[in-house]
């Protein structure tokens, strides 16, 4: 028994004794990282812009007047610019994402004091005048990013592995399905159709509908104009039936 409980506390202080370097091991990695700087654009010795932020705009998204925007911008030892938020406004909240959109297509040249790159800290301030401010011309808002789902059944997954499949697509049927239209879940699709000799598609029913109307009716009109290649044996002079299905996964389309 006494030599049970002796090894049970060696190991144990083995286990802690391994925790604690670990533990100096790892704080010694992140003593190790260099600090942020604060630096200025532009001096001798301060930071430069290796792809300036380039903010275009129009008189009337002044709306009357002069403006200053100052930025907050951070950058890695690369130079890539890591965050960015609005120091003083514009007063004009489109100007202001104005330049935090430019200033994110920017990026710095590397910033290093005696051989050691740093990250950076810095203000960028923007003034932004224009000839005419009685001009009620603006820029046009950037539309937002919205994805699509293609129509990729099972069936056309196998025919792009070059796998077996009953029949064949003889091209990819046309289907832009927006993201939104999934309402936060995934959706699946199973259908039915039967093809003629001629390879026209008809009869196409939803055997598995997805629960939202508008995503089945999206699937019907995708397959209506679609032609398909199927092996017939010498006495199948009918239509042939098939089935295939859809699934429409949120992360396959990432936000």
């Amino acid at each position: 028994m006494m030599i049970n409980c002796i090894k049970k506390q060696l190991l144990t202080a083995l286990i802690l004794g391994a925790g604690a370097q670990l533990q100096a091991a790892s704080d010694q990695a992140a003593a190790a990282q260099p600090q942020p700087k604060q630096v200025n654009i532009g001096t001798s010795a301060g930071l430069s812009w290796s792809r300036p932020p380039r903010v275009r705009i129009m008189p009337g998204d002044l709306e009357g007047k002069p403006r200053n925007v100052i930025a907050a911008i951070e950058a890695d030892t690369a130079g890539q610019i890591t965050n960015v938020r609005i120091q003083q406004s514009s007063g004009l909240p489109d100007l202001d994402e104005m330049v935090i959109r430019a200033i994110k297509l920017a990026r710095f040249r590397p910033y290093a004091e005696n051989g050691v790159r740093y990250p950076v800290k810095v203000s960028q301030p923007f003034l932004f005048e224009a000839n005419d401010y009685s001009s009620t011309q603006k820029s046009r808002k950037p539309q937002p990013y919205v994805c699509r789902y293609i129509f990729k059944s099972e069936n056309i997954k196998k025919q792009l592995a070059h796998q077996p499949v009953p029949f064949q697509y003889q091209q990819l049927p046309k289907l832009a399905l927006a993201m939104p239209l999934l309402e936060g879940a995934d959706r699946e699709v199973r259908f039915a159709f039967k093809v003629a000799r001629n390879a026209q598609i008809s009869g196409i029913r939803i055997s598995q509908s997805s629960g939202i109307a508008e995503i089945d009716q999206m699937v019907i009109g995708a397959l209506q104009d679609a032609r398909i290649d199927a092996p017939r044996h010498f006495l199948q002079w009918g239509k042939l039936s098939f089935e295939d299905r859809i699934i429409f996964k949120l992360s396959d389309c990432p936000q």
